[in-house]
């Protein structure tokens, strides 16, 4: 929320595609199926223990 206010603000939405990438992946990613419930943090190598 705070990257879309500055750049809605400040930077003339120049970076809105990145913004929206994010979000698109934290829908497509980190969303656990069983229980719908979003992660708090996701580890792609799957090497951090308390992640995922």
């Amino acid at each position: 929320p705070f990257y879309l206010e500055y750049e809605t603000k400040f930077n003339n939405r120049k970076n809105y595609p990145d913004i929206f990438a994010q979000f698109k992946y934290v829908i497509e990613n980190m969303k656990n199926p069983l229980n719908g419930l979003y992660y708090h943090a996701i580890d792609v190598s799957r090497e951090a223990f308390w992640c995922d």
